[in-house]
């Protein structure tokens, strides 16, 4: 299998940038037109069009990681469903879940990183997008009050979008960065993963791009 840490890579920033050293790795070295199709799934989160929704507040979040329960999610024809929802897409998502981690409590995705991570680090990586691109400053805002998002970094979308957003997204994650006082815990040490999934669902409602959805499955380690 082909790994991250060859030729222009960033594999050695994994533990801080999570799957997002794949992405890096794709955008730097496969060579691809403007009109082709790719994108990213991880770990064990795959886009599927089987089953009910994901959401944070049901259990259990988790499939049975079996061959035959992979092979009912992740199936053949899954690739056809891709090609026809993005026939009149810019970019293919997981659906927007709410961030909550409770039944019927609503809360922003403000609101939930500070629950979760750090509000320095929130603070730091507003400051960045303020200083750097200022025109995202109050859709910045309008997302922070939101209650849901689309979550794992999951996206899939013409090379000519991708060559657009990770330029974007780069800057603001290298120079955020360099800035964080990481926790020595090994979660919290991928907050530039975390803030990445925050600023995909940034770029794409500020730029006002068409979206598709398809539901999330995540199997069991």
């Amino acid at each position: 299998a082909q790994a991250d840490d060859s030729g222009d890579n960033i594999s050695h920033l994994n533990e801080f940038f999570c799957e997002l050293t794949v992405l890096y790795w794709v955008w730097k070295n496969k060579k691809m037109e403007e009109k082709d199709y790719w994108g990213l799934c991880h770990y064990r989160r795959f886009f599927t069009d089987k089953g009910r929704p994901f959401s944070f507040s049901k259990f259990p979040l988790n499939r049975d990681a079996s061959e035959k329960n992979i092979l009912h999610y992740v199936h053949a024809s899954l690739d056809d469903c891709i090609r026809k929802k993005l026939q009149h897409a810019d970019v293919l998502l997981t659906y927007p879940v709410n961030v909550s981690l409770k039944r019927k409590v609503v809360i922003s995705v403000y609101d939930q990183y500070l629950q979760k991570h750090s509000k320095e680090e929130w603070e730091i990586l507003q400051t960045v997008i303020n200083e750097k691109y200022p025109g995202y400053t109050s859709s910045f805002l309008s997302l922070s009050h939101q209650t849901k998002m689309c979550i794992g970094n999951m996206m899939i979308a013409r090379s000519s979008v991708w060559n657009n957003y990770l330029p974007w997204l780069f800057d603001i994650l290298f120079e955020v960065h360099k800035r964080i006082s990481y926790s020595n815990d090994t979660y919290q040490r991928r907050a530039t993963g975390f803030m990445a999934e925050r600023l995909m669902n940034l770029y794409v409602q500020h730029n006002q791009l068409k979206i598709s959805y398809m539901q999330l499955v995540i199997f069991d380690k």
